[in-house]
């Protein structure tokens, strides 16, 4: 155990590491870290694991950054998992979204690891942003939607390119215990957006990414939505959505992607409940990769 936590029951030394990997993290727009300075706690026990890796926090590498947090996240886990059974707790933990992102184990479906290439990036670059990422969210179903699927939206921001426009990486997945089944990721670039968007939480980005991209859902009584979130569409089944969605997006001419496949059947009736659903314009994303010069997998589908 660290020296600054020997003096904390057990609790306490979670809440303090708790605070220093929140600290740790970096603002979504500008990158930047704003180190906890009136925390004394968690700033004694960044400044601990610093000295471990040698790091001068007032002039703070992001690769050390990682290092540090990555550090503070596996004695979290430790803590957490002490004398008790690790895989039912790492469930637990990740089930209600307090897992620390880099102990989740990262799966791909099957739509992502065909389609990877075609968003410009590659399995590598989806799980980096799920194991380390700028900010993510949790998204929790309601007593009326108990049956729509955990959601986690991750997101990592890769910078300022070219001094015109901000980047980042984002990824929808589908939370199973200590797994992240990662359904669909793409690039995200700021330039794409309306003008003085105040983005605060992936969700933010995700709800303005897909008022641009999104295309009007005209199918299963929708109405032209271009984002739902937990939604119930009656009178359907999943799988039946599922087609129907997809026969959609094809008669539309487009080469559709769904952001998030979400759903399954309710208990109280037939119908499908949604955690996330969107389809997005390929044709408009391939435009925008090329525009801010990300390559891509331009092979014909078979």
């Amino acid at each position: 155990m660290l020296e600054s936590l020997k003096c904390h029951e057990k609790s306490e030394a979670m809440d303090v590491l708790a605070r220093a990997m929140g600290a740790l993290l970096p603002d979504p727009l500008t990158g930047e870290v704003s180190l906890p300075a009136h925390d004394d706690e968690a700033l004694s026990l960044i400044r601990e694991v610093a000295r471990r890796f040698r790091a001068d926090l007032s002039d703070l590498s992001a690769d050390q950054r990682v290092r540090i947090l990555d550090h503070v996240g596996q004695e979290y886990s430790s803590l957490a998992l002490k004398g008790v059974d690790k895989k039912e707790i790492r469930n637990r933990l990740g089930a209600r979204g307090s897992l620390a992102p880099i102990q989740f184990k990262v799966t791909y479906s099957s739509l992502l690891k065909r389609d990877v290439g075609r968003r410009g990036l590659s399995l590598k670059e989806v799980e980096a942003t799920v194991k380390r990422p700028t900010m993510y969210q949790h998204l929790f179903s309601t007593k009326e939607m108990g049956a729509a699927p955990p959601v986690s939206l991750f997101v990592h921001y890769n910078g300022l390119t070219d001094k015109r426009f901000h980047r980042w990486v984002f990824v929808i997945a589908l939370r199973q215990g200590c797994e992240i089944n990662a359904l669909n990721a793409w690039h995200v670039f700021s330039d794409d957006l309306p003008e003085g968007l105040e983005i605060e939480t992936p969700l933010d980005l995700l709800e303005a990414y897909c008022d641009v991209f999104g295309i009007p859902m005209h199918f299963c009584g929708l109405q032209g939505e271009k984002f739902l979130f937990f939604r119930r569409v009656k009178n359907i089944s999943p799988d039946d959505f599922h087609r129907e969605a997809v026969q959609a997006a094809r008669s539309s001419g487009y080469d559709s992607g769904i952001g998030m496949f979400g759903a399954s059947e309710a208990v109280d009736t037939f119908a499908t409940d949604i955690s996330v659903a969107s389809f997005f314009d390929m044709n408009k994303y391939r435009a925008s990769l090329t525009a801010h010069g990300i390559k891509f997998d331009q092979t014909p589908r078979r």
